[in-house]
């Protein structure tokens, strides 16, 4: 009976990892993920040596070992935490979008995965590593619009096909956050480096705060997502 009891819930957990679980499971998940992130960030906030700006610093100051000697251990630590949380989520998503758009589906599936990849590297690669946590960094920040890009298609060929489970009013709120961020990011990122590398002054856009705003729109679009799809798992994808 033992045994049968272990392997039923070996089962589950495999299930859940591979996306194959209820929905109200993967919303679970989600919800633990935002309120250790939450908590990590306050923390590492309340923690910082000197008061913390968004104008002027950036996400990952928090978690530089120099900047932020107390409070960087539990922002990495949430960072990699939230990086590994997200993949059952991910492939949750790949099972219910895969029968509406086969090979954009995939595409979107494989960046967000290296994008879950990039949260994670963050958090083992702190700041102060150098290079290795920008290519990280840029990894996380640039997939996951890249990802959510591709999965526009999906989204539109679902309302096409009047599947009846997202609307365009929806789908409008979900593309119209994230770009408008990211055009502002791209705008003072290049003002940001026209005035590094040349001192070219135009006016300083603040980038951290940029950054703050497009990590909060893609928080943004993975819960509104999650909102949106449908409760169950479709019965053809096994």
């Amino acid at each position: 009976m033992k045994n049968m009891n272990f392997k039923s819930i070996f089962r589950r957990i495999l299930d859940f990892l591979k996306g194959k679980s209820h929905k109200h499971a993967y919303g679970v998940l989600l919800i633990c993920l935002l309120v250790i992130l939450l908590s990590s960030y306050t923390f590492s906030i309340l923690k910082y040596p000197i008061h913390y700006q968004f104008l002027r610093m950036s996400v990952s100051s928090l978690g530089n070992r120099i900047k932020n000697p107390i409070g960087h251990s539990i922002w990495s630590l949430s960072m990699s935490i939230a990086g590994l949380g997200l993949i059952p989520y991910i492939f949750f998503l790949f099972r219910q979008l895969r029968p509406i758009a086969k090979i954009t589906t995939y595409i979107f599936t494989i960046i967000l995965l290296f994008s879950a990849l990039g949260v994670f590297g963050v958090g083992i690669f702190s700041e102060d590593s150098g290079l290795i946590h920008y290519i990280f960094a840029g990894l996380a920040f640039f997939g996951f619009f890249t990802a959510f890009s591709f999965n526009m298609y999906t989204l539109i060929k679902s309302i096409k096909d009047k599947m009846g489970w997202i609307k365009i009013w929806q789908l409008v709120c979900l593309y119209l956050v994230s770009d408008v961020i990211m055009i502002g990011f791209l705008t003072a990122f290049t003002f940001y480096w026209l005035y590094y590398f040349w001192r070219i002054y135009f006016f300083m856009m603040y980038l951290p705060l940029w950054e703050w705003l497009l990590l909060g729109s893609y928080v943004f679009y993975i819960y509104s997502l999650y909102l949106i799809i449908p409760n169950h798992v479709k019965e053809e994808i096994k």
